[in-house]
């Protein structure tokens, strides 16, 4: 069984303090593993990837703190560190610093830890899912129990902190939450733990069959764009070729986020000529009024091949100039077998517009391959 490498407490409060100001801003790496830790590395190279291809990343919205539950006891304030690790998550910096160095020299026993987690106040309860972050090594079952319970908690930034804490548990404890994080997948009200599950389902160690319909719901029918990027990128890596073929058309039909009908495409060329069923879709893409869209559709009608050429052909009479443009060009890409599209392409060596027919002899001269 796969085990979670070691995370231990460094004594200066800087990791701490840095770890704090990624969690509480957010920060969630969509390619996390659960049973492993997370990196900052990992957050940005697929933010890099997924935003400047598929433009879904834009859509995540800061967590606003929620208000306290004044049902909550306040036993745990007059517990010695109840107040400083509150403060470890505050706005103070210089509090956050001195907390820190505080926590350093003097760590609260787990008891203690998990007291002001459970009982504490919204601040405390976050400080306290935030410092178990720092001290769990993936063997604890008193964290790994109270991570379970903040899951329902009432602040979505202590469910938040309690889910990254549940991508590091050992394996063996996953598949007796999947009932419970599918619930969360459907209910949870804030988009940010939405998202969050739905990526750490791609790699949940559980039969796909057990995660795909939630997967697919979530990509059809939640609210938030951020949500549906990261259930459709989780649902590409697991799904069988036939749901994931509709649902890619489906997203690229009927989703209004430009973003999303982005990845779609994208996804649906990774595909090649097995999604040529899509070619009459994509097709119409290229008149997309999201330049991304129509660029994106471009590509993917390169990647289905031979069977695209007629939707290009019926592109280059387009009213629009940037989709004659973006079809001559595709054209010419695709050589040799764009050949039936050189009558249609001669056609524009008389366009009213100069950088089209100079395309369209560009087109002609790479499918002939002529110098």
């Amino acid at each position: 069984m796969r085990q979670n490498p070691s995370i231990v407490v460094a004594p200066s409060p800087w990791p701490l303090i840095l770890l704090a100001g990624l969690l509480l801003g957010g920060c969630s790496s969509e390619d996390s593993i659960p049973g492993t830790p997370t990196t900052e590395d990992q957050g940005m190279s697929r933010a890099v990837e997924e935003t400047t291809v598929d433009g879904a990343r834009s859509a995540v919205t800061e967590q606003k703190p929620e208000s306290g539950d004044s049902s909550r006891p306040v036993t745990s304030s007059m517990l010695p560190h109840a107040t400083l690790v509150a403060d470890l998550v505050g706005e103070d910096q210089e509090r956050r610093r001195a907390a820190g160095d505080e926590l350093a020299a003097a760590p609260p026993a787990i008891e203690e830890l998990v007291e002001i987690w459970q009982d504490g106040d919204q601040g405390q309860r976050r400080g306290a899912a935030f410092y178990a972050m720092g001290i769990y090594r993936g063997d604890d079952p008193r964290i790994e129990d109270q991570a379970l319970q903040s899951l329902k908690d009432p602040d979505a930034r202590v469910r938040g902190l309690s889910l990254e804490l549940v991508k590091r548990f050992p394996f063996s404890r996953f598949p007796p939450l999947l009932g419970q994080v599918l619930t969360m997948l459907r209910e949870d009200a804030e988009g940010k733990n939405r998202s969050t599950i739905a990526r750490m389902l791609a790699q949940w160690p559980v039969e796909r069959d057990q995660v795909q319909g939630a997967l697919i719901r979530s990509v059809l029918d939640d609210p938030d764009a951020a949500v549906r990027t990261a259930a459709l990128v989780s649902l590409y890596r697991i799904a069988d070729e036939g749901p994931l073929l509709e649902i890619l058309q489906s997203v690229i039909r009927d989703d209004q986020d430009p973003s999303l009908r982005r990845l779609a495409l994208t996804r649906l060329g990774r595909l090649g000529k097995r999604a040529a069923v899509a070619t009459s879709l994509v097709g119409a893409c290229l008149e997309d009024e999201d330049e991304g869209v129509s660029d994106a559709a471009a590509r993917t009608l390169t990647l289905l091949g031979p069977t695209a050429v007629p939707e290009l052909v019926t592109a280059l009479e387009a009213s629009s100039s940037r989709t004659r443009r973006l079809a001559c060009f595709t054209l010419g890409t695709m050589a040799e077998s764009a050949r039936p599209a050189i009558p249609a392409l001669e056609k524009l060596l008389e366009d009213p517009e100069e950088d089209i027919r100079e395309l369209a002899d560009m087109a002609i001269r790479n499918i002939l391959r002529v110098e």
